[in-house]
């Protein structure tokens, strides 16, 4: 048991790691702005530990949050499209990566609805992800292996894994060795062709799936050769000319039957996964998630929790205002003009963009125009800001900065030194 001090209030504490984390100011500044808009009075070192023992608490929140979401969303004929990746957070001068934050993507509300911190060692594993029948898991070709295939399938889900050339064991419909890269040769661009190949597990039981392949463009392949000779220059690398080959194509694991998604649809749903890569732009963006202030590993894990509560917050807040300020209802166009999976054929129509009415040179059919969700999370970001820790007008904040505990906590310690900004020489014109 700990005694309580400075905050017996859990929501004047959630107020305080919320808005430390939202400002992304520092612990002295955080605790003056606290102590000057009258919401608590409290030392940086206090903030501190309260960071180091909070982690567990804002983790669980963050659970709930998540849990609420995957719980709410309603899933059209079945299926629930996720984008699962993650992406690494690193301290005040790190040389390498300190921690790693593996994130699930829920593509209909583009909210995410699953997260999980562990430290530099912990691998990217698609059996981290909690799945429930129904779930399409779309991941990049990290995530490719046996164990994460029998996972998901165990789990009534499905995948879409892109293949490196170097991919797991796969056995053809005749049971032979099945290499992706043998059978892409002879495709020609605009062509995909689909095999039907399966997973054997070592007990013996075989897991059906399909592979898909198509030919990218000569720019693109191009463009995706010299990314790859490039970072093997910098690691003082040979590429292997296979890898070079395998740029030429898309070669895509899934276990969603055919009758559902096609080779092509398979290709189009794909490209959803770049989503997460937005997602994560915006979290380190707006949020500033990738500016870790901490060393200490309690505090630091706990600064991320409060990052992402106060993240997910913004897309619980980001849903409700659609429910106030409707966007465009219709179903969304694939990056391509087409739709990848439709549960009803017969309504095809229906997902083609009309065109906007005008009048007099003015747009005034608003159907179709939404915001963006950056432009979302850095509006609404500004209002939680504001919630947290209402802002001072000039006068009050001088007022504020007249009080003996507020200026403390704010101006620097003396020093035996006269700082180096406070010791510029005035040059005076020679007479």
């Amino acid at each position: 048991m700990q005694r309580a001090r400075y905050v017996k209030d859990p929501s004047v504490l959630l107020r305080m790691l919320l808005f430390h984390a939202a400002s992304s100011a520092s612990l002295r500044e955080t605790t003056a702005r606290l102590a000057a808009a009258g919401i608590v009075q409290m030392s940086a070192v206090a903030l501190l530990l309260r960071l180091r023992t909070s982690g567990r608490w804002l983790s669980w929140i963050c659970t709930r949050l998540c849990t609420k979401l995957r719980d709410e969303v309603f899933v059209p004929n079945g299926y629930r499209i996720r984008a699962v990746d993650s992406t690494t957070v690193q301290g005040p001068a790190s040389k390498g990566t300190n921690w790693r934050m593996h994130f699930s993507l829920d593509l209909k509300t583009m909210a995410c609805d699953w997260f999980e911190v562990t430290d530099a060692h912990g691998g990217e594993r698609l059996e981290r992800t909690p799945t429930a029948p129904g779930d399409v898991l779309i991941a990049d070709r990290n995530y490719l292996r046996l164990a994460a295939v029998r996972a998901v399938v165990d789990n009534g889900a499905h995948l879409l894994v892109r293949m490196r050339w170097s991919h797991m064991v796969l056995f053809d419909s005749k049971g032979a060795r099945f290499r992706a890269l043998e059978h892409a040769k002879s495709l020609k661009v605009g062509e995909a062709i689909n095999c039907d190949v399966h997973v054997v597990e070592p007990e013996g039981r075989e897991i059906a799936g399909r592979v898909l392949i198509a030919r990218l463009p000569l720019e693109q392949a191009a463009k995706a050769q010299r990314k790859l000779l490039r970072a093997a220059s910098k690691k003082r690398t040979t590429v292997d000319a296979r890898s070079l080959e395998a740029c030429h194509f898309v070669m895509l694991f899934t276990t969603i039957p055919k009758e559902v998604l096609d080779a092509h649809g398979a290709l189009e749903l794909y490209r959803y996964r770049w989503q997460i890569e937005l997602a994560f732009k915006r979290v380190k963006s707006l949020i500033h998630l990738s500016s870790l202030p901490h060393k200490e590993p309690q505090a630091a894990k706990t600064w991320i929790m409060a990052k992402m509560t106060l993240s997910l917050l913004l897309e619980s807040l980001r849903r409700k205002c659609d429910t106030f300020f409707p966007g465009d209802s219709r179903p969304a166009k694939s990056p391509s003009g087409k739709n990848p999976i439709n549960p009803d054929p017969s309504r095809d129509s229906s997902n083609k963009c009309k065109p906007a009415k005008k009048e007099h040179g003015k747009q005034t059919n608003q159907q179709g125009r939404s915001m963006s969700p950056w432009r979302w999370t850095a509006a609404l970001l500004h209002v939680v800001q504001e919630a947290l820790c209402p802002a001072r007008g000039l006068l009050l904040m001088a007022r504020a900065l007249r009080d003996d505990a507020v200026a403390r906590r704010i101006n620097d310690a003396p020093r035996a030194r006269v700082p180096h900004y406070a010791s510029v020489p005035t040059l005076h014109a020679p007479p």
